[in-house]
């Protein structure tokens, strides 16, 4: 409740930065995407830069990676409900993994995994899709294990034109269970627990 309040203030003073013309141009387009870490955000966002233009990538006035409710506070319900929303999860597991090299630290993975990190990336994913009740607020909820299959499924849902999305900003890194032991796969579980049980995924 605390935290909602919070994203509730700090999207009001964003609210007052955000032209009427952005706003009228998400609702002209009548989608918006959310974009969670290592999901393939940045291959999306070229996708829907490249056919609907700046706005739809987080440039300008609306920025980094911000929650469903977040957005919806800046919208106001009556705005954000009619919208095709969408965005991808992804294996916590996988996706810490990713993260960890991504930021490429000098450190060992379970140091990394126990430090205090910003709050966009101390999220789960379930968390970018829900309100402060646990209710999902999104349209559809895509899986990065199956990008390529969902997200041609939302491209003919918004009518974008061509096929496909790039891969872009790819972390490199060994299979991700390489990179545990029982008490990394643990802490994980732990953290991460509505993701797995939401979106039934497995170590």
């Amino acid at each position: 409740m605390l935290e909602s309040l919070k994203n509730q203030i700090k999207a009001a003073r964003l609210r007052r930065r955000v032209s009427e013309a952005t706003i009228e141009e998400i609702q002209a387009r009548k989608l918006w995407f959310i974009p969670v870490p290592k999901t393939g955000t940045q291959s999306i966002r070229a996708r829907l830069r490249g056919e609907f233009g700046a706005t739809f990538a987080h440039e300008g006035e609306i920025r980094h990676h911000r929650t469903a409710s977040f957005y919806r506070a800046i919208l106001g319900r009556e705005k954000w409900d009619p919208l095709f929303t969408f965005g991808f999860t992804r294996n916590p597991w996988d996706r810490m993994v990713s993260l960890y090299r991504y930021k490429n630290p000098d450190l060992s993975f379970k140091t990394w995994l126990v430090q205090k990190k910003s709050d966009y990336l101390e999220r789960d994913t379930f968390s970018y899709f829900s309100d402060y009740k646990g209710k999902i607020i999104v349209s559809f909820i895509g899986r990065f294990e199956q990008l390529h299959k969902d997200f041609e499924n939302i491209r003919m849902r918004i009518g974008m034109t061509g096929e496909g999305i790039p891969h872009l900003n790819r972390s490199r890194h060994r299979p991700y269970r390489e990179y545990y032991d029982d008490e990394t796969r643990e802490i994980v579980e732990k953290k991460f627990c509505r993701d797995i049980e939401h979106f039934e995924y497995r170590f």
